[in-house]
């Protein structure tokens, strides 16, 4: 039976202010407002990142994370937000990426495992995933288990099976990344049948091959999968176009959807699926 499609919008992403272009929001009200025009789209998740108003660099400051989550609650926003507890871009240790847990998201990402970010150690050992989870759960949010790499299929079962992640296991497939694993259609379709039985998986396509995205995507939706898109991952609309914003983009996978014979889900279907509060103002 066709299924709905949860899609993420990633509104602004963590590299260096415009770096993805002159329509990048990098202000607290750019970003409010693009969060608005994503869930008007059909987003019923935006992930973000913090970003400093005077100099539009991204911060961990938990302080700023909080206040640019209120600011998008207060601005009317519905959707589920979703915090990036990354190391930006290496500039964050491991104590300041656990205290965004207490941020007050709903959803915090969590990489599954270390890697090669281009020509930095991305570190996510082990005993730091589970302190992470643990304090994001006792925050009372889900953690996004980020999967970066085939081999972080094993860091998503070892936190299962420890209890430090209770299903059904929210999990981000990201392709693309220098260092992890590539863009390809084929590969995803490897990966799904080893993940998490009952597991709520979408697929973030990163990198300039908007051909490459384009296949992956439209892979998930045929696999039954879900749909990160927006800016931090592509500036692309279609290949050889560019998106005047990210909410172009959730509106262009909206409709590759319904194509596809499926629907873009609610944010009170995703709280109720991952025992969820309702968003409060």
């Amino acid at each position: 039976m066709p299924v709905p499609v949860l899609l993420t919008a990633a509104v602004t992403g963590g590299g260096p202010p415009r770096a993805r272009g002159p329509r990048q929001p990098v202000t607290t009200a750019a970003i409010v407002a693009s969060a608005l025009a994503c869930e008007a789209a059909g987003a019923a998740v935006i992930h973000l990142h913090a970003r400093d108003d005077a100099t539009g660099a991204t911060t961990t400051d938990p302080a700023a994370n909080a206040a640019l989550l209120q600011a998008i609650r207060r601005a009317g926003c519905r959707a589920v937000l979703n915090l990036s507890a990354g190391d930006d871009g290496g500039r964050a240790d491991h104590a300041r990426r656990i205290a965004l847990a207490g941020c007050k998201a709903e959803v915090v990402s969590l990489a599954a495992g270390s890697f090669n970010a281009g020509a930095r150690l991305y570190d996510n050992a082990p005993a730091f995933q589970r302190a992470q989870a643990a304090a994001i759960v006792a925050a009372g949010a889900v953690p996004e288990l980020e999967v970066f790499d085939t081999g972080h299929l094993a860091g998503v079962a070892a936190l299962l099976e420890a209890g430090a992640v209770r299903r059904p296991a929210l999990i981000m497939l990201v392709m693309g990344v220098p260092g992890g694993m590539a863009c390809d259609a084929d590969l995803l379709r490897w990966l799904v049948p080893r993940l998490p039985p009952g597991c709520v998986w979408s697929v973030s396509t990163q990198g300039d091959d908007a051909a490459a995205a384009d296949a992956v995507l439209d892979a998930a939706l045929a696999l039954g999968g879900h749909i990160r898109t927006g800016i931090e991952d592509s500036v692309w609309l279609h290949p050889g176009e560019r998106a005047a914003s990210s909410a172009a983009q959730v509106a262009r996978w909206a409709e590759r959807a319904r194509e596809a014979g499926r629907w873009p889900v609610a944010p009170e279907e995703v709280r109720a699926t991952l025992r969820l509060p309702e968003a409060v103002a």
